[in-house]
């Protein structure tokens, strides 16, 4: 019979960071996950986002915001390819434009768990 011994458990420390740091830090990483997927390995990826995400946003939650962030920039950036449009724009948004605005929506919403508006 062999024993295995189980690493000892340990509290990281995460240090503070403001939103807008947390948000250049997030979406430095979606355009590394973006330009070359697989490049940086899930582990970094989830621990990234755990430690600087909205508290409030935790597993499936936390997936499906960071999922919808990445389709955002994904969308931005065709945008900024070539010509996209959305049905029923405000008068004088672009594709880019409305591209841009979803982006830092989405971003918003990771950082601070709340949707830009005040609601959830």
């Amino acid at each position: 019979m062999s024993v295995a011994t189980m690493p000892k458990p340990r509290q990281v420390e995460i240090p503070r960071r403001s939103p807008m740091s947390r948000g250049l830090l997030l979406a430095w990483l979606a355009e590394r996950e973006i330009e070359t997927p697989g490049l940086v390995p899930p582990a970094i990826v989830s621990d990234t986002l755990a430690g600087n995400a909205a508290e409030s946003l935790t597993g499936e939650a936390l997936a499906q915001a960071w999922q919808h962030y990445l389709d955002c920039v994904r969308d931005q950036r065709d945008a900024k390819e070539r010509p996209v449009t959305w049905a029923g724009l405000p008068k004088g948004m672009t594709g880019l434009g409305m591209a841009r605005c979803n982006a830092q929506a989405a971003l918003h919403y990771l950082v601070h768990g709340t949707h830009s508006n005040g609601g959830k």
